[in-house]
């Protein structure tokens, strides 16, 4: 459904992750949505869609825009497939996790040997 549609909203004033935005920009889907969307900071860098308040108003207004400009649709359709390459592919996170079991292994050496 998601490589079929032309943008993926989300308002939500406390929201984790957010692995349905993700997805969407995997799937080449665009994304509205609001800065409590923990993944807003992925989207804001990379320039991946909108994030805007979850006010009536401003959420509304902001699909609107977003719908209306079909060039900026592209942009956000290119930045989102290169965010989830750059920074959400499996073989990244596998790295990324490795890299923090390490640091806490160490931690854990340096515990032990001050005892």
């Amino acid at each position: 459904m998601l490589q079929g549609s032309d943008l993926f909203v989300l308002p939500s004033y406390s929201e984790n992750f957010a692995i349905a935005v993700a997805e969407s920009l995997a799937a080449g889907t665009p994304v509205v949505i609001t800065p409590e969307v923990q993944i807003a900071e992925y989207v804001e860098a990379y320039q991946a869609g909108i994030i805007t308040n979850g006010d009536k108003n401003s959420f509304s207004q902001a699909v609107t825009d977003c719908i209306q400009n079909m060039q900026q649709m592209d942009k956000f359709r290119e930045n989102g497939l290169r965010l989830v390459r750059e920074r959400f592919d499996w073989r990244i996170i596998a790295n990324d996790l490795l890299e923090s079991y390490k640091m806490v292994i160490e931690a854990n050496r340096k515990i032990r040997t001050t005892r």
